[in-house]
């Protein structure tokens, strides 16, 4: 859908939160600020009106450090972060909105530049998207870590811990997919993936994106919706003409047979993010790192990887080339 009529069914501007986060008031204060004011350079550049890079360089080095800071932060204190989905689900599921977001876009900075001046990155784009990639797998890495801990403890499955299991899933199933469709940069860098801003997110009912594809050659784009596992109502709930859903079960296989009763030993399959981050690491040439990361550190993530790999074969170029085929087909539809 072409750029104009894309936005028509969303506003540039978003309501300032109401909720506090009360546990992490101090550091998550600029959160919503600074989500909407990604949300307004995506409209007014999709609008025709893009801001001078000298702008977005302040914008993005002031938010960079910010977004290390906080990641960092909650990391810390993830009790604290399950207490909060266990204890308001409303409350929670906003916060688990908003962290998300600006974990994704933490990584995104490039592409938020190769959107306003594509020249800008063209000369690393194939060294930007491999390192944005890699650096999200790891963060895939780092959830499988921490469910293999909770797997082992029994606890992983428990009914109480659904709403904290149901946010790692979907996190995890973000981050496959960001890996996957970064894939459709790597071959063809006009294509610029990003995460949703509120304005075209939470905030944009049956237009609800997680991830905006924009072709800064043909000026068109796509919202893109990722679910663990596309149900009937699911595809009833959202705008066929903006948004393609891509099923984490279905399109990024990620599943595996998993005890899920301790007391039992039949096994059933079970939703498992990471896959696709375990394998893309697994995959990635050691030459392609070169200048970005040491050798040894690596190898130390190509050994993780095979770990939580397991015995699960790969893939991932199966589901590259399935939803890369989808988001292209529905982005090109003359629809607008």
């Amino acid at each position: 859908m072409r750029w104009n009529a894309f936005l028509d069914a969303y506003s540039r501007s978003a309501p300032r939160r109401r909720a506090r986060f009360t546990a992490f008031a101090e550091v998550l204060a600029p959160s919503d600020d600074y989500a909407t004011r990604w949300g307004e350079l995506l409209f007014d550049t999709l609008s025709g009106r893009p801001p001078r890079l000298q702008e977005l360089a302040a914008l993005s080095q002031e938010y960079s450090a910010w977004v290390n800071e906080t990641v960092a932060f909650i990391d810390a204190n993830l009790e604290e972060v399950e207490a909060l989905i266990r204890d308001d689900e409303k409350l929670g599921g906003l916060f688990i909105a908003e962290a998300g977001f600006h974990r994704l876009n933490g990584h995104a900075q490039w592409s938020w530049a190769a959107l306003i001046d594509l020249d800008h990155t063209l000369h690393m784009h194939d060294m930007l998207t491999t390192r944005t990639r890699f650096l999200l797998a790891t963060q895939g890495l780092a959830m499988s870590n921490g469910r293999e801990r909770a797997v082992k403890e029994d606890f992983y499955f428990d009914r109480e811990l659904d709403s904290p299991r149901a946010w790692g899933i979907g996190r995890g199933t973000e981050i496959d997919a960001y890996i996957a469709l970064l894939d459709l940069s790597r071959r063809d860098p006009a294509l610029v993936v990003l995460p949703a801003p509120p304005q075209f997110e939470r905030l944009a009912h049956r237009n609800n994106a997680d991830f905006i594809v924009v072709d800064t050659r043909a000026r068109r784009a796509r919202g893109v919706q990722v679910k663990t596992s596309v149900r009937a109502e699911h595809r009833s709930a959202y705008d066929p003409a903006r948004v393609t859903l891509i099923d984490g079960t279905a399109d990024l296989h990620n599943t595996r047979a998993m005890r899920t009763n301790p007391l039992s030993s039949d096994r059933k399959a079970v939703a498992w993010p990471g896959l696709i981050s375990a394998h893309f690491v697994l995959e990635l040439p050691m030459k392609a790192s070169h200048g970005w990361m040491d050798e040894r550190e690596i190898v130390r993530y190509k050994l993780a990887a095979r770990h939580f790999a397991g015995s699960v074969p790969s893939r991932n170029r199966l589901a590259f080339a399935t939803i890369g085929e989808r988001i292209l087909r529905d982005l090109r539809a003359e629809s607008g």
